[in-house]
């Protein structure tokens, strides 16, 4: 259960973490550290967007017709594939950038 609600407690506490770090960061770097609060806001929606639309394709799958397992299985690759680029990539990017404005 743990590896369904991972992808939403990884990004509240990553937009925790740089709304704190926003707040400490002199006023004309503020909108550079916005980009990284938009950006969690961003794969949050996308995570609900996908579960939702997963447990559709569940329901219509197990009650309407056994075609709705298709769509079933390439949302769940998607969710893979966002769930990897938020694990391995997001934070490569985050620091390089970081890296790059200071």
């Amino acid at each position: 259960m743990k590896f369904v609600i991972a992808p939403f407690t990884d990004t509240i506490s990553e937009l925790k973490l740089v709304k704190d770090l926003s707040q400490q960061v002199e006023e004309n770097e503020k909108s550079k550290v916005k980009r990284f609060v938009y950006f969690n806001i961003l794969f949050f929606v996308i995570y609900i967007i996908l579960y939702l639309s997963a447990v559709l394709y569940l329901f219509i799958g197990l009650f309407i017709s056994p075609i709705g397992f298709i769509p079933l299985l390439t949302t769940v690759i998607t969710i893979v594939i966002a769930r990897a680029l938020q694990i391995k990539v997001y934070p490569k990017l985050k620091e390089n950038y970081f890296k790059n404005i200071s």
